[in-house]
């Protein structure tokens, strides 16, 4: 994921895809070149279509990690148990 965010620009589908599915996403359909991920993350779903291009355009790398970063910002303030 660190690549990913060092260089948003030249991110390839199946790299995103991967980081996706590493934190619970699931790829749901596909309609033309779009393609939907779902993930259940701490209780909120959450549901990010991604067009299949080459390379796939910052703004939607860059709201792939927002959410990622969102949840690990709310397991960081979860209280300990």
């Amino acid at each position: 994921m660190q690549k990913i965010r060092q260089n948003r620009k030249n991110v390839s589908f199946e790299e995103l895809a991967q980081v996706l599915e590493d934190w619970g996403f699931l790829f749901v359909r596909s309609k033309g070149s779009h393609h939907r991920f779902e993930g259940l993350l701490k209780g909120k779903t959450y549901a990010l279509t991604i067009p299949f291009h080459r390379p796939i355009k910052e703004a939607y790398i860059t709201e792939a990690l927002a959410i990622i970063d969102a949840v690990r910002e709310d397991e960081d303030d979860q209280p300990s148990e």
